[in-house]
C-alpha cells in the first residue's frame, strides 16, 4: 500500500519524474530546514542597528572624504546605511582613493616599464601602480557588494530603516 501511494504521487512525463504537491510537501516539512516561519522569528528577533549615516572620520584622506560626501546621501537614501557601518564606510573611501591614484600614476607612467636581465636582454615588467590598481578595485568591488551599490548586488541588501 505505501509503496503504490508512493508511485501515485509521481507523474510520469517525458521520462521524468515530477513530484506533485501532496508528495512534495510530505517531503519538504521532513528533514533539518529551516522554515519560513522560523525564518521570519529569527529576522524579527536579530538586533537592528540605529538607522542614519555615520560621521566621517577626520583621518580620511581628501580625495577619500570627497568620496564619502558623495556616497553617504546616496547610501543614506537608499536606506541601507546605519551608523554602525562607518568603518566599512571608511575602508570603501579609501579603497576608492587608493584605486584612483593608482590609475592616475598608472595613465602617467604607461602599464609596462623596461628593464635589463643578467643576460642583458631587454625585459619589460608591469609597474607596481597596475598591481595596486588591480588590488585596490578588487577591494572596492568587494565592498561595493555590501553596501549594495553594483546592479546585481542591490536586491540582497537588507534596508536598515525599513521599519522607520
Amino acid at each position: 500500500m505505501f509503496v503504490q501511494k508512493q508511485v501515485a504521487n509521481f507523474v510520469l512525463s517525458l521520462g521524468h519524474y515530477i513530484i506533485t504537491s501532496s508528495f512534495q510537501s510530505d517531503w519538504a516539512s521532513s528533514g533539518k530546514r529551516i522554515s519560513n516561519a522560523e525564518e521570519r522569528s529569527k529576522a524579527a528577533a536579530a538586533p537592528t542597528p540605529e538607522p542614519g549615516p555615520p560621521d566621517c572620520p577626520k583621518h580620511l584622506a581628501p580625495r577619500a572624504r570627497r568620496a564619502w560626501k558623495i556616497l553617504v546621501p546616496q547610501l543614506d537614501a537608499m536606506g541601507v546605511l546605519a551608523k554602525v557601518h562607518g568603518m566599512a564606510l571608511e575602508q570603501l573611501c579609501d579603497a576608492y582613493a587608493v584605486w584612483r591614484q593608482a590609475c592616475g600614476a598608472r595613465d602617467r607612467k604607461g602599464l609596462t616599464y623596461t628593464t635589463r636581465s643578467i643576460t642583458g636582454s631587454v625585459m619589460f615588467r608591469e609597474r607596481p601602480e597596475v598591481r595596486i590598481a588591480r588590488n585596490a578595485q578588487a577591494s572596492l568591488k568587494n565592498l561595493m557588494i555590501e553596501f549594495g551599490m553594483t546592479a546585481a548586488s542591490l536586491s540582497r541588501v537588507k534596508k536598515v530603516n525599513a521599519a522607520v
